[in-house]
């Protein structure tokens, strides 16, 4: 008497080889050799915020039109700047003076320590004199 033996499980849908995620199945949906799917690549989510001196750049470089004495004239914006700094200077606004002039010779090398009665130099002299000396020092230095 032999026995049949019952299947286990669930019957074979494919036969051995044949089933569709196989190496072999799959192969004709895979990636060609030098071929590129996706050629622009992932979108980014978050792009580059301009920094703030690109914007600077960018807006003062813009050209606009000025009119000097009847004559039309295309300058950027950065020139109209320096012209209003020169017309203010001229008007007499001491800022502007000051920044003007400290923008073409630079700003001055004048560092003096004010409190004098705290410094060991001093030691009683007199006041104004003191300070002459610490002036012709300073300014010698620079």
């Amino acid at each position: 008497m032999t026995e049949e033996k019952k299947p286990r499980g669930r019957p074979r849908k494919y036969t051995k080889g044949n089933h569709p995620n196989t190496l072999k199945a799959t192969e004709p949906y895979r990636f060609k050799k030098g071929h590129v799917q996706n050629p622009k690549g992932r979108e980014i989510k978050n792009p580059k915020k301009p920094s703030m001196d690109s914007i600077v750049n960018k807006i003062g470089n813009e050209k606009i039109r000025i009119q000097v004495d009847g004559v039309k004239y295309t300058i950027t914006k950065f020139e109209k700047l320096v012209r209003n700094l020169f017309k203010d200077a001229i008007e007499g606004k001491p800022t502007a003076q000051k920044e003007l002039v400290e923008r073409v010779w630079g700003k001055s090398p004048t560092s003096l320590d004010v409190n004098i009665t705290e410094r060991k130099e001093y030691k009683g002299k007199d006041a104004k004199k003191y300070v002459e000396e610490a002036l012709a020092k300073d300014y010698a230095k620079a």
